[in-house]
């Protein structure tokens, strides 16, 4: 049977006793997670035994993962974060001559960065303005025709906490056979995320997923079919790393793990495998009606207090994140702080990002710092 929401706060290091809203920039550790410290720290002493349970280890996470996009195992490759994997997509796409991509004037640089690297290579980049903090399907099918080869978007964005829909994305890629690639650092772990209409999706797992630094998710639909090859090729990559006629030829893996190129940070994967085991305890329908619950509060309060918010009020459109316009947010942040409020500001909005372990508690401290804050700070 699944846990009951809200998460204890007791699982988590350093959050007792605080209002924590900062899960889009820095999930919390679990204190589970310093025991999967030592066992990382034991094995590494073990020689083969040790790599190998290494390995167990990477095969546990690959599952929950899998479990928590609802697709295959062999789906979901492990690299070292998003921005990489990102890179490495936009430069392993046989980009055409008169090829463009579709991204948003919402995205993360990681998300964008690697498009814009793409116009010396002569690819048309189209970015999707927003319309008071939200882009729509339309917005972007109107940015689509036949010579684009790729949408490049994120599932919630990190600015407006705006969230699309990515089966209705996916339409309109296949309309023009094109990819959809989805950047769900900021659903992942707390909203479901339907993986299998993308062609691929890549997460952060030191958020939403409360792992670490050092190691991202990808999943990729169809490995085999796809027409994306890895434009970088590791031991790890192939299925014979010694095969006899190494040193002329090599055969990529059929599934995701032909997008992992050596080791990765391990004592990372330890870490993720107890924060993936945690969250997978809970109802992913129960944390994402919790998140929206919390949410809708603190939207209805903030707006009771002037305040002029950037995330959607409709649920469906949204995650975690709730933004809200400020004037000076960092000093903001700074100030909500001291009264034990933890939340995210810059980029002109202060943003509270709520989990599974938040409550009503905490959404009841986060208007009384604004509305104490507000007269000096927001517009």
């Amino acid at each position: 049977m699944p846990n009951t929401l809200p998460a204890n706060k007791r699982d988590f290091a350093g959050i007792d006793g605080l209002h924590y809203f900062y899960s889009g920039a820095e999930g919390p550790a679990l204190l589970s997670q310093r025991a999967a410290s030592l066992s990382y720290i034991d094995h590494k002493s073990m020689g083969q035994p040790g790599r190998d349970h290494h390995d167990v280890v990477m095969d546990s996470c690959r599952a929950q993962l899998g479990m928590m996009m609802g697709v295959d195992a062999s789906n979901i490759a492990i690299v070292s974060n998003a921005s990489e994997a990102l890179h490495r997509l936009a430069e392993s796409i046989p980009w055409r001559g008169d090829a463009n991509v579709v991204s948003c004037d919402l995205e993360f640089p990681s998300v964008t960065l690697p498009l814009v690297s793409l116009r010396s290579a002569g690819v048309e980049l189209r970015i999707v303005e927003n319309h008071n903090w939200v882009v729509t399907v339309d917005d972007i099918a109107r940015q689509v025709d036949e010579n684009t080869q790729a949408i490049v978007v994120s599932h919630v964005s990190y600015k407006s906490g705006s969230r699309f829909d990515i089966a209705a994305l996916a339409k309109v890629a296949q309309s023009v056979e094109a990819l959809l690639i989805v950047d769900a650092t900021q659903s992942l772990g707390v909203v479901p995320v339907e993986a299998r209409s993308a062609d691929y999706v890549i997460a952060s797992t030191y958020k939403w997923l409360l792992g670490s630094h050092g190691a991202a998710a990808m999943y990729a639909r169809d490995p085999l079919g796809s027409p994306v090859v890895p434009s970088h090729v590791g031991w790890r990559s192939v299925q014979d790393m010694f095969a006899a006629d190494r040193f002329e030829r090599f055969d990529l893996w059929p599934d995701a793990r032909r997008w992992e190129l050596g080791y990765p940070s391990f004592p990372s994967i330890y870490l993720l495998e107890q924060s993936l085991l945690y969250i997978n305890r809970f109802d992913p329908k129960a944390i994402e009606t919790h998140v929206h619950r919390l949410g809708t509060t603190l939207l209805e309060g903030a707006r009771g207090l002037g305040m002029v918010p950037m995330t959607p009020d409709e649920p469906s459109l949204r995650a975690g994140n709730i933004a809200i316009r400020a004037d000076e947010p960092v000093k903001l942040a700074e100030d909500l702080a001291e009264r034990g409020v933890i939340a995210w500001g810059g980029d002109g909005r202060i943003r509270f990002s709520i989990h599974l372990f938040n409550d009503d508690d905490d959404v009841t401290a986060a208007l009384a710092g604004l509305r104490e804050l507000v007269p000096s700070h927001c517009s």
